[in-house]
């Protein structure tokens, strides 16, 4: 065989199967496609080169005469193999490996590269060159280049067999090269599963660290109206003005209301990433939604209180109420151990008290951030910090 083009080692070689049965078809039916040679060098018909020797059969040769070497050999065995994308995105990492190095030599020669059979290229562009040339996003090419720099040749093979996605092996290639062996030979379903246990691991350190920033920036001083600091996690049940004050029960006969205008025009002491559970009733629900956004919060989910037996209402009798969670800037979630069932089942108090359930569940979710309920009634809840003309604070609570 003669001298291999860099570009011709993109594809891996069939296996010694499969090249026996690729030697016994052309002895049986001769090379119907030659081999192709650039530059005296083979650039593509490996396996059919040696294929031909297997079957003792001088290898019909034709000569490459463009000058994208890398992007003829990657077209013709893309069409001629049914590749998935993450064996593609091993191809197009090998070709980036050759395009990066291509445009260093280009700067080390002022402009000329002295590999001339690669394409043209600059560093800046070499992974969307690759990217699409195999038909794949530039993140696969990424992970590809990742297996390739850290995987051990049992972790790239299993890619290149489709027994591995790449991103999965660009997980598991983060581990010692022992560790990928052990788990490459206990199969693909081992494979994903290391790889999203390697994913949680990196997505909850990344979480706790957000989280223990939010908390730090928490304990700051920030002069407002109402609170001399500011939260990442707010608990609030507005004193909704309902139109109809002559409902028996109405929150007007209880405590002062606000109107829609004044609850939107509040200043809220939350930090610039935080989470924020805002209480609202079914008839106010598009009342909940622009106080929602007129603090800066965008809406995200929400969870619903059953209570124990129902109430007025001109259309339904109201046995529920929802709380609305909103999140502004880049607060995390809470970790999948400690996101809650979105029902609460706790008992009905007096008029407009909600359920200690509700704090349980905001304790479960963000247990080592600052908590503060705006317009709190009765008894502040120990460790969380209270606001409202009903709050009785305790324990150092304000």
């Amino acid at each position: 065989m003669p001298t291999v083009h860099p570009a011709a080692e993109l594809f891996p070689m069939l296996s010694d199967e499969e090249l026996a049965d690729l030697a016994a078809d052309i002895k049986a039916r001769g090379q119907e496609d030659p081999c192709v040679i650039f530059g005296g060098r083979l650039l593509d018909g490996r396996n059919r080169w040696r294929a031909c020797e297997i079957a003792g059969i001088e290898p019909k040769t034709t000569h490459y005469t463009g000058n994208d070497p890398v992007g003829y050999v990657i077209s013709k065995n893309l069409k001629r193999r049914h590749l998935n994308e993450s064996q593609r995105g091993i191809i197009g990492a090998r070709a980036l490996a050759m395009f990066e190095e291509d445009a260093k030599e280009r700067i080390r020669a002022g402009g000329s590269s002295p590999r001339a059979n690669l394409p043209a290229s600059t560093p800046g562009r070499s992974r969307e060159k690759a990217a699409e040339m195999v038909n794949v996003s530039p993140r696969t090419i990424e992970a590809g280049s990742k297996v390739l720099r850290q995987g051990t040749p049992e972790l790239v093979q299993a890619v290149e067999k489709d027994d591995a996605s790449v991103s999965a092996a660009a997980e598991v290639a983060e581990l010692p090269a022992e560790e990928q062996r052990q788990i490459v030979a206990r199969g693909e379903k081992e494979i994903l599963k290391a790889a999203k246990e390697i994913r949680a691991k990196k997505t909850e350190a990344k979480r706790q660290e957000r989280v223990e920033h939010i908390r730090e920036v928490s304990a700051g001083n920030q002069p407002l109206e109402a609170v001399q600091r500011v939260f990442p996690v707010i608990l609030c049940d507005p004193p909704w003005s309902y139109q109809d004050s002559e409902t028996r029960g109405a929150a007007e006969h209880h405590y002062p209301v606000m109107s829609l205008d004044e609850i939107c025009a509040l200043k809220v002491p939350a930090t610039k990433d935080a989470v924020l559970f805002l209480w609202g009733t079914s008839p106010l629900m598009p009342d909940a939604f622009k106080v929602l956004a007129a603090w800066g919060f965008d809406y995200k989910s929400s969870a619903v209180w059953t209570k124990p037996r129902a109430g007025l209402g001109h259309w339904f009798r109201i046995r529920h109420e929802f709380v609305l969670l909103g999140v502004r800037g880049n607060m995390p979630p809470p970790a999948p151990s400690d996101r809650p069932d979105s029902v609460l089942t706790g008992p009905m108090g007096e008029h407009s008290a909600k359920p200690e359930e509700l704090h349980t569940l905001v304790e479960r979710m963000y247990p080592s951030l600052p908590k503060l309920e705006m317009f709190a009634r009765g008894l502040v809840r120990p460790g969380w910090s209270g606001w409202g003309n009903q709050a009785q604070v305790i324990g150092g609570a304000r």
